[in-house]
């Protein structure tokens, strides 16, 4: 379950989806989330979990673009670097290693 910060918070888009989640349908939720320096998506992500009695993984993802892609700094474009592409590789191996 992820998404990216607007404002100081998760996406509204999320937000919404995330409240009409019906709990009996999901096991667990691993959350990620890109982000200018702060993991207040994540934690929101984790309070509506816990609000709707739905487990979240122990394992989570923040990925920080520090600031790419702010329209008012100018459209930069939030492209991801090697690195993060290879973290993003790496978390996703490890959560379906630990599914299976």
């Amino acid at each position: 379950m992820g998404g990216g910060v607007y404002e100081w918070r998760m996406d509204k888009t999320l937000r919404e989806f995330m409240k009409r989640l019906d709990s009996q349908k999901i096991g667990q939720i691993v959350c990620f989330s890109t982000t200018g320096y702060k993991n207040s998506a994540i934690e929101q992500m984790k309070h509506i979990a816990k609000e709707k009695g739905i487990a979240v993984n122990k394992n989570e993802l923040l990925i920080k673009m520090l600031l790419k892609g702010h329209s008012w700094l100018g459209l930069e474009g939030g492209n991801l670097s090697d690195k993060q592409i290879k973290t993003i590789i790496n978390f996703t191996d490890k959560i379906k290693e630990e599914l299976q």
